[in-house]
């Protein structure tokens, strides 16, 4: 059995994967995160009567990185750079991010200028041009001391090709400081550009302390508890080993949202389709990525990733799934600037107060409160069967706030929500238009909490044809993280022309990453044994089964899943674009995908020009045990109705709810956690609609987890593990008017 637990800012999610069954849960956000995740997992695993002890694996997502660097609560960290580079972080690149900004102001660096030691050693292409002597190593010891930092991050000049003077200094910094980590920029991201590989060895170095210290009282509380030890989803979209993760955060600055494009590529490889925007829409933020599935194998799941990806501002170098975020959740706090305009977020709620009508003392109108008032949430059913709902706070709340603007109540509601729309859509713009992609080609499947209940005017907004809402919405990057695979990688800096490239070099170079990459997996799997591991009891796998103990379950060899990645440029470029190859091909197709690629991303291409590769990675896979999702098919249940208020009147409308009955018994009107459905042509006497039956908006869809609203001009069908819903033809008429 798999336990995933995705932590967010209102709620904490956890999933729990059986051979036959997938069980769900949802409990509110607390601070420490440790004790909400420990609560989620004893609520799921309540609900599925499992014991810990029963729980071969454990996959946890976090925002604990995140939040450290958002609010800037990280490590004091000093940073060594050779000498003549101190301010080389303040200094930065000279791109400007608002052009129309007459005074722009910078993100102030993670490192005090005092905190900056310069080292007398400088290396270059070739090789060491200035030796690092003995006596400068101590000196620089000397100096970092007396600065006593939480953690060092060091980073010289051409160390990603000559990282000797970087693992000396790393050496003596940990033998005097060895409760103190120690960064060093040619292990975390060994990749030319000395400024983004500063910033990254920095970001490490800053949140691992954090992160580290959290990691550690989750698993004292897991050992307490009896669940596995935790692996760790990281920004890449595969787990990582706890070890591993407690010593480098940066790689866990997109744990949580990297759960659900995986979750939701998935869904939609099972469902046909091949393109998809995922759209996560939690208490706090919202998370999209688009996925292309094109050209990938059965089984495959690859998930679009960058090395150029800014986190607060800060660029960094390691392998991130490509989401976009923007401040817009359910909890987002509608407010009124000087001009008398509505805005939205980017302060939230949260999960303490919450919302408004959560009747927890808050009294800032949000988002959730704005759908609630316009009859988009069923006031009679409490959320996360946790939290009953106050209708009539939320109403105060958003009267308050339509005073301030000069409306009425109703209008501000519908204010705030075309604003937090219109916020989203950017988001969505920022993964499609703004890469070369034409969102009326791509399904939207929306998920989390509040993604359903906006997911209709976001694809009218954007121009996408279908909208996917998952069986467990409210939990799907918990489910993601349970079918995550264990994810290995290492990465070459290089400078390949393909024009004359030999055959030899390339397969050699590929051959060395895949040697360090099954090391790496190799180390992992041996130790150190995880408490509740074969390992740790002593037991191991029988010899010639293929199996190794790695950290929390067997591996089979047979199921590591190998992708060779490059990094492609022409010659001149200074910025370059993400190509996945074929595992043991040759060079010649490469340099023509790449034309293709440059083509669609950038609107030309140069058939005739020199196209250089920067980088090359090997990513190792391990595939999860019972990764295969779910798919039963909900079925809408007729539960009452109530009044919505659109097109400026108010109106009565029927409400459903999710049902998926196993063995014969209905869940008593929310979503279940599993079983097989008991289909029906049409709907029956009890009010249900099959799943070839059509329901037509507007109307609200309930669920345990989730709410959803489908307006007028849409419909509603279920598929094997969502519910579809799609955009009606100008031509369409509906079999039945609701």
């Amino acid at each position: 059995m798999i336990l995933g637990v995705d932590v967010g800012g209102t709620f904490t999610d956890a999933v729990l994967v059986t051979p036959h069954r997938v069980f769900s849960a949802k409990t509110l956000s607390t601070d420490p995160q440790s004790e909400g995740v420990l609560a989620a997992a004893r609520a799921v695993l309540g609900r599925a009567r499992v014991a810990p002890a029963e729980v071969d694996r454990f996959v946890h997502g976090m925002t604990v990185a995140t939040n450290a660097l958002l609010e800037r609560r990280g490590a004091r960290t000093v940073l060594l750079t050779t000498e003549g580079f101190r301010d080389l972080l303040t200094i930065g690149r000279q791109e400007r991010l608002h052009l129309y900004t007459l005074f722009p102001e910078r993100t102030p660096p993670l490192v005090a200028r005092e905190d900056c030691v310069t080292v007398g050693e400088r290396a270059g292409p070739a090789g060491v041009e200035k030796p690092l002597l003995a006596a400068e190593v101590e000196r620089v010891v000397r100096l970092v001391a007396a600065c006593a930092p939480e953690a060092v991050a060091v980073c010289l000049l051409w160390s990603f090709r000559h990282p000797e003077h970087e693992q000396r200094l790393a050496a003596a910094l940990r033998a005097a400081l060895p409760e103190v980590p120690v960064v060093c920029s040619a292990e975390v991201a060994p990749l030319f550009r000395e400024f983004e590989r500063m910033s990254t060895a920095v970001l490490d170095a800053y949140v691992t302390p954090r992160t580290g210290r959290y990691l550690e009282r989750l698993t004292e509380g897991c050992l307490a508890a009896g669940l596995p030890m935790p692996e760790i989803m990281t920004s890449s979209g595969g787990t990582s080993p706890y070890e591993q993760a407690r010593r480098h955060g940066a790689r866990l600055l997109l744990s949580g949202p990297a759960g659900g494009v995986r979750a939701g590529a998935a869904l939609a490889r099972g469902l046909g389709y091949e393109r998809v925007l995922t759209f996560d829409m939690g208490g706090t933020s919202t998370d999209c990525a688009a996925v292309d599935l094109r050209g990938s194998h059965a089984g495959e799941v690859p998930l679009p990733t960058s090395t150029e990806r800014q986190v607060a501002g800060f660029p960094c170098r390691l392998p991130m799934v490509d989401i976009h975020t923007v401040s817009a959740g359910g909890g987002s706090v509608a407010t009124v600037d000087a001009g008398g305009a509505l805005k939205v977020g980017p302060q939230s709620a949260g999960a303490d107060p919450g919302p408004a009508c959560y009747g927890r003392g808050g009294v800032a109108a949000t988002v959730t409160d704005a759908n609630l008032v316009l009859g988009r949430i069923r006031p009679d059913r409490p959320l996360a069967r946790t939290v009953e709902l106050v209708p009539e706070a939320a109403r105060q709340a958003l009267g308050r706030l339509a005073a301030r603007a000069g409306l009425g109540v109703e209008e501000a509601a519908e204010g705030v929500l075309r604003v937090g729309v219109f916020n989203m859509a950017a988001a969505l713009r920022k993964v499609t238009l703004e890469r070369g992609l034409d969102p009326r080609g791509y399904v939207l499947l929306a998920f989390g909490g509040a993604g359903g209940l906006h997911a209709c005017e976001l694809a009218d907004e954007i121009g996408a044809p279908e909208v996917l809402l998952p069986l467990r919405a409210g939990a799907f990057s918990a489910e993601g993280l349970a079918a995550a695979p264990s994810r290995f990688d290492r990465t070459a800096s290089l400078l390949w022309d393909l024009g004359t490239l030999s055959e030899e070099e390339w397969r050699r170079q590929w051959a060395a990453l895949e040697e360090a990459v099954a090391a790496d997996r190799d180390s992992a799997a041996r130790g150190p044994a995880q408490p509740g591991s074969d390992a740790a009891a002593g037991r191991s796998a029988e010899p010639g089964s293929g199996q190794e103990v790695d950290g929390v379950f067997p591996v089979d060899r047979a199921a590591v899943d190998y992708r060779w990645e490059v990094e492609a440029r022409y010659s001149g470029q200074a910025y370059e674009l993400g190509l996945v190859v074929e595992r043991g091909s040759a060079i010649g197709p490469l340099a023509e995908r790449f034309h293709r690629l440059h083509e669609e991303r950038f609107g030309y291409a140069e058939p005739a020009g020199r196209v250089e590769v920067i980088a090359a990675r090997v990513v190792a896979e391990v595939r999860a045990p019972l990764a295969a999702q779910e798919r039963a098919v909900p079925r809408l249940r007729l539960a009452g109705e109530g009044a919505l208020y659109a097109d400026q009147a108010w109106r009565q409308i029927p409400y459903y709810e999710v049902v998926i009955e196993e063995e014969g018994e209905a869940d008593g009107g929310f979503a279940s956690d599993g079983g097989v459905v008991t289909e029906a042509e049409d709907e029956g006497e009890d009010g249900t609609a099959g799943a070839e039956a059509a329901l037509f908006g507007p109307l609200v869809v309930s669920a345990e987890q989730y709410s959803a609203y489908v307006p007028r001009g849409w419909q509603v069908t279920s598929v094997a593990g969502a519910l579809r819903l799609r955009r009606l033809g100008p031509a369409e008429e509906p079999g039945v008017v609701l």
